[in-house]
C-alpha cells in the first residue's frame, strides 16, 4: 500500500477512528496493511466549548486529524484509546447486542405488515386471492 502511494517502506502511517457498533474490523484491516491504528472512545474526544457547533464530515475529519497529530506528539489527554478485543470476544459482544436489539424491538417494523401493505396501495384483495380465502 505504501508503494502504491509513493511512500517509502519506512514511512510510518497512522490512523484513528471513533469506536462504534460496527466493531473493530476496520482496525484489524489497517493493522494488516502495516498502519498504526488507534480506535478512539467517541465520548472522550475533547470539544472546544467556544467552537462553532456546526457538524460536518469535513470539520469532523479536520478535528480528528489535529487531535491525532497532538496524540502522536505525546499529548495523551486528547482522547482515550479503546482496547481492541480479540475476535471471539467481539463476536460474543455482537451477539449480545443483536439479542438486546431484538428484545427491545429495535428491528421491529413501525407498523403492522397489513397496514404497511395498505399504505402501499394494496387493498388486501390480492392477498385473499393468493391465499384462496373468499374475498
Amino acid at each position: 500500500m505504501k508503494a502504491k502511494r509513493g511512500l517509502s517502506p519506512q514511512t510510518r502511517v497512522v490512523s484513528d477512528y471513533e469506536a462504534g457498533r460496527d466493531g473493530f474490523w476496520r482496525h484489524r484491516q489497517l493493522v494488516e496493511l502495516g498502519i498504526a491504528s488507534q480506535v478512539v472512545e467517541a465520548a472522550s474526544i475533547e470539544v472546544s466549548r467556544r467552537a462553532r457547533r456546526t457538524k460536518t464530515d469535513r470539520l469532523d475529519a479536520r478535528a480528528l486529524l489535529e487531535k491525532l497529530i497532538r496524540y502522536e506528539r505525546g499529548e495523551r489527554g486528547v482522547w482515550r484509546v479503546v482496547r481492541v478485543p480479540d475476535l471471539q470476544w467481539e463476536d460474543l459482544r455482537q451477539l449480545h447486542r443483536e439479542r438486546e436489539d431484538l428484545l427491545n424491538g429495535a428491528h421491529a417494523p413501525s407498523q403492522p405488515a397489513e397496514q404497511q401493505a395498505g399504505d402501499a396501495g394494496d387493498s388486501g384483495a390480492d392477498r385473499q386471492r393468493l391465499s384462496g380465502a373468499p374475498g
